[in-house]
């Protein structure tokens, strides 16, 4: 564990943590940057705001790696100056000092990178400590100005053998793109533009065709789709029309190693975070790292993706493997195994098999719904029985179709191989003929696994694998607390589940049911959500409440309707607890006091009711008082925004 933190989940144990994708302890990334192996170890730069100085903007923080899984924090790599906020960017390992400067060190080598500033210019770096800090050229001159375009940025740096010169792709988001070269890194003359290609994060770079020792030259754009094509030193020449490399909604950002051995070519993407992740500190995580091969498909070429092999270090002890077996409906080789973060490999014969549905962190009320129909190649990935954290994604951006091409098939089979990551999904189609990236964020108790089809099925091959954490021994895994929600009552026990911006429409329905002791898991998305308990007029209200990320949790009461209510507030973003009362929308505050809710950590409070008196006491302490007597009966409900919350052991007294 790196260092303390001051709510009683370990560092990296927070409830939608990836266990085996790379995440950072307390900041909010983005682009992958800068990836570059150095012979020992491999080097991961990226984009983030850390809590430390979010003031600035973005850095660049620093991750190494041995093994390209297990990575470890290295702290910030490059910072803000007076050219403004470090941008996206890439690395280059100059193996043999071309560059002049590394002279001064025994080895003679060392890391470049190119970078890219908030106001749109492109500086060059280089490291004489392994990478761990970064030397500018100029902390006040860009090395390439922007010629005065909106967007200018993302530099791909790397050497081009043939005419012995540095050459850098840029672009930047609706930007074409600009082929720079140079002699010394420092004197930038500009090449070619294409104005058909628009991206951001171009990365150039060549592959050899497998099987056939041709070399191609791939442009990714940013990637999410490709080019296959050559490059003469000063333009990139298109061969293929723009073919799709991500198919998935969340992957975004991916670059190449630099200095891979073996030819070969790996690369990471950024899984999109545009909002907090409701538990810790930590936003955003990366792809495992994925191989690229370059074949010919007909008369054109494509790329294949699949996870890296080293991804099997982390592999336990299959919980089933099964081959050659022609099921019936009534049976579901799933049947009882719970799973959050693991591998899984299905492949079954679609020309003698029924539609089939594989259903992922499955619980009473919700699921990931993975679907393919052998009459229409049709694949669906639907997630919108899974709820998300701060983004309205079960009415939104949840469900996705692909036509899947016989190419795709290996000998007639088709073979579907998942990693599933407690919040992340990674879908390889056939042998990486199609990828896919998608955000999840089920509760953390819906873990089921099962695999449903109408008539027949025909597996070939189904095969899960749990997968450990790259954050903990399997020995600190096993002493890690168990997550304090509910396990197994189902999300809203006992209650009537309600839109907080829509509190009237409930007024009534199922009598806003009774709860006695009990605990309610209230699990946020959209706007808000919320439990309605009963109409209370006086009464006492004990229960413990945990805050499961930088949101706030509110108690309603005496509300006529979703415009006219008193709550107390606990604001754990703003660090605040208030008595409140709403009339006609408009919320003021009657009293507030400082509070710092710590991430998971149990808060018990009593909130009392009598006649105009108001009070809430916290830890058995009373904290906050005030009169009013604008309302003096209605409901009595718990909602929560923004996080997830639970309030344990509820009791209610007249």
């Amino acid at each position: 564990m790196s260092k303390e933190q001051d709510f009683n989940i370990p560092d990296y144990g927070e409830l939608w943590r990836p266990r085996f994708h790379f995440s950072t302890l307390d900041s909010r990334v983005n682009d992958p940057n800068g990836l570059v192996f150095d012979g020992e170890k491999y080097h991961l730069y990226y984009q983030c705001v850390p809590q430390c100085d979010t003031r600035r903007g973005k850095h660049w923080g620093h991750a190494t790696s041995t093994d390209l899984i297990r990575w470890r924090e290295e702290g910030l790599a490059l910072f803000p100056d007076e050219l403004g906020a470090m941008w996206s960017g890439g690395g280059f390992m100059d193996l043999t000092n071309r560059s002049g400067f590394f002279t001064s060190l025994p080895e003679k080598r060392g890391i470049i990178i190119a970078y890219s500033t908030h106001t749109q210019h492109v500086g060059i770096a280089y490291s004489l400590d392994g990478g761990r800090s970064f030397q500018k050229l100029s902390t006040t001159e860009p090395v390439i100005p922007n010629p005065g375009l909106e967007a200018f940025r993302d530099p791909f740096l790397f050497f081009h053998e043939e005419s012995g010169l540095w050459k850098m792709a840029i672009a930047g988001k609706k930007g074409i793109l600009h082929i720079f070269e140079s002699q010394d890194l420092r004197q930038w003359h500009l090449c070619s533009t294409d104005p058909s290609v628009n991206t951001e994060c171009p990365a150039l770079f060549p592959m050899t065709v497998e099987g056939s020792g041709e070399k191609k030259w791939i442009l990714s754009c940013v990637g999410r789709d490709y080019y296959v094509g050559s490059f003469d030193g000063q333009r990139f020449y298109a061969e293929t029309e723009r073919l799709s490399m991500q198919e998935g909604p969340d992957a975004y950002a991916a670059i190449p190693f630099a200095n891979m051995p073996d030819e070969r070519t790996v690369m990471i993407s950024w899984i999109n975070a545009f909002h907090p992740v409701p538990d810790g500190k930590w936003n955003g995580a990366f792809t495992v790292p994925v191989d690229l091969r370059l074949v010919h498909h007909g008369e054109t070429f494509r790329l294949l993706q699949s996870s890296v092999p080293e991804l099997s270090s982390l592999f336990g002890k299959a919980l089933l493997s099964l081959k050659d077996a022609q099921l019936t409906s009534n049976t579901d080789p799933l049947k009882g195994l719970r799973a959050n973060s693991f591998f899984l490999s299905l492949t079954v014969d679609p020309y003698r098999s029924s539609p089939f549905t594989l259903t992922l962190c499955e619980g009473a009320e919700e699921g990931i719904l993975l679907s393919y129909d052998p009459r229409t190649r049709l694949l669906t990935v639907d997630r919108h029985k899974s709820r998300f954290g701060p983004e309205e994604m079960s009415e939104r951006n949840s469900l996705y179709s692909l036509f899947i091409d016989p190419a795709a098939e290996e000998n007639g089979l088709l073979r579907l191989t998942l990693l599933v990551d407690v919040s992340n999904l990674e879908l390889f189609i056939g042998d990486g003929f199609y990828y896919f990236v998608m955000r999840i964020h089920p509760c953390p108790a819906s873990q089921g696994l099962s695999l449903r089809f109408e008539e027949e099925l025909a597996l070939k091959a189904l095969q899960v694998i749990p997968c450990r954490s790259i954050f903990f021994g399997e020995a600190e895994e096993a002493l890690l607390p168990t997550p304090p929600l509910p396990q197994g009552k189902g999300r809203l026990p006992a209650a009537v589940s309600f839109p907080v911006d829509d509190l009237r429409s409930i007024r009534g329905a199922a009598n806003a049911a009774e709860l006695g002791e009990g605990s309610v898991f209230l699990h946020k998305y959209g706007s808000g959500v919320g439990s309605v308990l009963r109409e209370a007029e006086d009464f006492t209200l004990h229960t413990t409440l945990r805050l499961h990320g930088a949101g706030l949790a509110r108690i309603l009461f005496r509300a006529a309707n979703a415009k006219n209510y008193y709550a107390v507030c606990f604001d754990a973003l703003k660090g605040t607890v208030s008595l409140e009362k709403a009339e006609d929308g408009n919320v003021n505050c009657l009293c507030s006091a400082p509070l710092s809710p710590s991430v998971g950590a149990p808060m018990p409070l009593s909130l009392q009711a009598n006649g105009t008196a108001l009070s809430l006491s916290l830890n058995g302490t009373p904290l906050l008082a005030a009169k009013d007597d604008s309302y003096r009966a209605g409901l009595l409900a718990l909602c929560v925004h923004v996080a997830d919350a639970t309030f344990e052991e509820i009791r209610i007294t007249p």
